[in-house]
């Protein structure tokens, strides 16, 4: 989820403190929370921050995060806000565990979760966004892009020259909605140095 203001240098750690000490929180606060229990429990697991649709229409007002897990069975994602319950008419939380966002294939997840940065659809070759947009959910294989080498790349690169790539990735996949051009706004913001290209 894009940060407030206030939030933008908090660390995954501060973000889990606050949760734990408020008992309650935004979908930044459950996905960083179970991302820290992932991790503790010994899983490969991410933070996922990005946009979400329904079948006909794009929420570009509020953004969303989530976690993106390895398993011994492979890569699944997670959705640990979805499943906790919904919010009424009154705007209240009602709690209500449903375990239907845990543990599904990108190719489910796709059709309603949409990361900013392509890597984390975990599909090979990712859609562009101008698809996803469409509704072209077609999926094609490609033994010339494979998610886990973008990853362990990613990972593995110093801060700024991640945060570059991201937003080549980006760009790369279609800038089609105000939440994806905010988000590359910020990563350019981040690093002026950074060329932002609107597509």
């Amino acid at each position: 989820m894009l940060r407030p203001s206030y939030q933008l240098n908090w660390s995954s750690k501060s973000i889990v403190l606050e949760t734990i000490r408020r008992r309650k929180g935004v979908c930044e606060h459950y996905a960083e929370l179970l991302n820290a229990l992932l991790r503790r429990a010994g899983y490969e697991s991410y933070t996922v921050s990005g946009y979400v649709k329904e079948p006909t229409k794009i929420n570009d007002k509020v953004a969303h995060a989530w976690n993106a897990v390895r398993t011994s069975k492979g890569w699944y994602l997670y959705d640990p806000t979805w499943s906790s319950g919904t919010v009424d008419g009154n705007f209240q939380f009602v709690k209500h565990l449903n375990d239907t966002w845990y543990q599904v294939p990108p190719q489910e997840f796709i059709l309603s979760h949409i990361p900013f940065d392509p890597i984390w659809q975990l599909l090979n070759p990712p859609l562009s966004n101008h698809r996803i947009k469409a509704n072209h959910f077609d999926f094609v294989k490609s033994n010339n892009y494979n998610f886990q080498d973008s990853i362990t790349a990613d990972i593995s690169k110093p801060e700024k020259l991640a945060l570059t790539a991201r937003l080549a990735r980006i760009q790369s996949v279609g800038i089609t909605n105000k939440l994806i051009e905010q988000y590359a706004k910020i990563l350019e913001r981040d690093y002026p140095t950074t060329p932002y290209l609107k597509t």
